[in-house]
């Protein structure tokens, strides 16, 4: 049996402007101090770039390494690694259902058609409207308030479907 390697994961210039704009560069760089290495700089870089655009664009990894002076497969790695980070664009609010044990075990496949049943989309997808997309999130650090959902940045123990709804309906 002979070995086959290809590169599944690339990035490909996609335009001559920047997605990291001056701006965010000069933040980028700022933070180059606070850490051992450059490289360390990574996971705060990411996050600049999802916040702004929703996710980590072709075009943003290419600059990214070029940035922290990594290979554009380094930043493609750690990208891949995490569920807060995605190449795909997501909605203007993302709703994270944790699939862990602990919220499996209390629940979490009831949560995710729930948020089907409201929303008509589960993990992975994103509505018409772009307002919302949900992520399977393999853990979100939440165990003793299993199950729970992280919606944007604010974790919420889920005790009801009504409640399920009601966070889901302020957020829009």
């Amino acid at each position: 049996m002979a070995w086959q390697i290809s590169n599944r994961l690339e990035a490909t210039k996609t335009s001559d402007q920047p997605v990291v704009d001056a701006q965010m560069r000069q933040q980028i760089e700022a933070e180059f101090p606070k850490y051992p290495t450059k490289q360390a700089v990574l996971l705060t870089a990411l996050h600049m770039v999802q916040d702004k655009y929703r996710h980590v664009s072709d075009q943003a990894i290419l600059e990214l390494a070029e940035i922290i002076e990594i290979s554009p497969a380094e930043v493609l790695d750690t990208l891949s690694f995490y569920d807060m980070y995605t190449r795909e664009p997501q909605g203007e609010h993302k709703i994270g259902v944790c699939v862990s044990l602990s919220c499996e075990l209390c629940g979490c496949k009831d949560i995710i058609g729930q948020v089907k049943d409201k929303l008509g989309i589960g993990p992975g997808e994103t509505t018409e409207d772009g307002k919302f997309s949900v992520v399977a999130m393999e853990c979100i650090g939440t165990c003793e308030f299993a199950p729970a959902i992280l919606l944007d940045e604010t974790v919420h123990k889920i005790d009801s479907e009504s409640q399920l709804s009601q966070i889901i309906d302020s957020s829009k």
